[in-house]
């Protein structure tokens, strides 16, 4: 029995330690999520400093979601069994490490492997969470979970704020990762610091035939998306891809089935409200990053539609408000429970974004006009995640909410790779003469996003004639 499910008598921080290591934990994700957001609204920013298709840009991008999607459960499930606090610095180190290889990249595949680096930080959140549940007494840990979670998206809306200042200041997109490797290593060193060692409590054996065709299938899947368009979408490379990517798929099912540490318990998803919730945040990464990566990206381009041609500061303070109201959102859902049902919120978050998007679509030459949808997106993904937290721990057994809601987690993060590599291919097929993305492919995907918001409220919507397993 752990400190969390015993009272406090296992506690062996004093309330200001354990006050400090809140501070410290929040700190440690803001330094993540910042780091991780700054290069979202870089998309014309790298196209042009590297020579490369919007496609590539986009992939760049992307990259540390799809190396996140796998070190999320491994890194989890490491820190349950040994040391948080040592998983915790293995993350930062790597945040730190893949900066460091990003910044000296000389060129674009080595800019991707560093990219991949750096999203082994991802590893971090389950670590932080359970360093809280081990560590912090009742009072402690629920000030502690809001903190964190408002640190995250604090840290996600001041990204690419971030980015935009320093570029103001260095003519070269490399000075993010520099920005990036300093708060690596200042994390570092407050983890260090402020989160005790723990004993290991059974030695972890990972699963490591599962992680790599997981990974495997999620980069085959990713590339195909990515370039499809440009090899040919009935192409042998891309009809090799797709083929690789169903093959890895079964086999990762097949792995995963046998062994005695999986990366996911696919038991698990099959209870009606996992995956159901599963689709909510699949559908929700994609609106995150969706709107998050296309509207920087259409705001900074000279569009005849716009005009707008805002550079990186201006493109990022124009989507902060998706991330503001995400942070109001959240805790507002605890309100209106009081008076909906979860369930029906669960409804209404992706049917908010579908309307955003739907306007945006006819709607979007005025700062004013994007800045609002902005927000309203942010609304509908609050209600979706936080709606998806409470029924989770609600209606999911105990001893499976944690990895339940961890691989909620990481179905957004696949969400929002695939919405990057949708992108790229979608603005890659509507390039104008002067290879500038034109109007109509930002109007395809976030036509893309109507459609994929409308389907999982419908999903989500349809209720069985017996629910008492949903």
């Amino acid at each position: 029995m752990d400190a969390a499910t015993s009272g406090t008598a296992q506690i062996r921080l004093s309330p200001g330690r354990q006050s400090g290591l809140i501070v410290a934990l929040g700190f440690a994700m803001a330094a993540f999520s910042v780091s991780l957001t700054m290069l979202v609204p870089l998309i014309p920013t790298l196209e042009r400093q590297l020579g490369v298709s919007v496609a590539t840009a986009t992939l760049i991008v992307t990259m540390p979601l799809l190396s996140a999607v796998v070190a999320v459960p491994v890194m989890a499930a490491w820190g349950e069994a040994g040391d948080r606090r040592r998983v915790l610095l293995v993350a930062f180190a790597a945040l730190g490490a893949g900066s460091l290889v990003a910044a000296l990249a000389p060129n674009v595949p080595v800019l991707l492997v560093g990219q991949a680096i750096r999203g082994i930080g991802a590893g971090a959140f389950p670590n932080v969470l359970s360093a809280l549940r081990h560590e912090c007494d009742d009072v402690h840990r629920r000030v502690g979970v809001g903190t964190i979670s408002g640190c995250n998206f604090l840290g996600q809306g001041l990204g690419g704020v971030i980015a935009g200042l320093l570029l103001l200041q260095a003519a070269g997109f490399r000075v993010v990762f520099w920005f990036s490797l300093a708060a690596a290593l200042a994390a570092l060193v407050v983890v260090r610091l402020a989160v005790p060692a723990a004993r290991a409590r059974a030695r972890y054996v990972p699963d490591v035939l599962g992680t790599l065709t997981l990974g495997g299938a999620l980069v085959c899947a990713q590339f195909f998306l990515t370039y499809g368009h440009d090899w040919g979408w009935t192409s042998a490379g891309t009809l090799g891809l797709v083929a690789a990517t169903a093959a890895l798929v079964l086999w990762w099912v097949a792995v995963e089935r046998r062994a005695a540490n999986p990366v996911v318990d696919l038991a698990m998803l099959r209870i009606p409200i996992v995956w159901r919730g599963n689709t909510g945040g699949f559908v929700a990464g994609i609106a995150l990053f969706g709107a998050a990566a296309g509207v920087s990206t259409f705001v900074q381009l000279p569009h005849p539609a716009s005009g707008l041609e805002l550079g990186v500061l201006g493109s990022a303070l124009v989507v902060l408000p998706l991330d503001l109201m995400m942070l109001i959102g959240a805790p507002l859902v605890g309100y209106l429970a009081r008076y909906t049902s979860p369930r029906r919120m669960l409804v209404i978050g992706p049917v908010v974004m579908a309307a955003a998007f739907g306007v945006l679509e006819g709607v979007h030459t005025t700062l004013l006009s994007i800045t609002v949808l902005m927000a309203c997106v942010g609304l509908g993904t609050a209600l979706t995640f936080a709606s998806i937290g409470i029924l989770f721990t609600e209606e999911v057994p105990p001893a499976q909410t944690g990895p339940a809601l961890g691989f909620n987690f990481i179905i957004s993060l696949v969400g929002g790779a695939f919405s990057g590599a949708i992108l790229g291919a979608v603005l890659s097929a509507h390039e104008s003469a002067s290879g500038v993305p034109a109007t109509g492919g930002f109007m395809v995907f976030w036509g893309i996003g109507i459609a994929a918001a409308l389907a999982a409220a419908l999903i989500m919507g349809v209720r069985r004639p017996d629910t008492r397993g949903d």
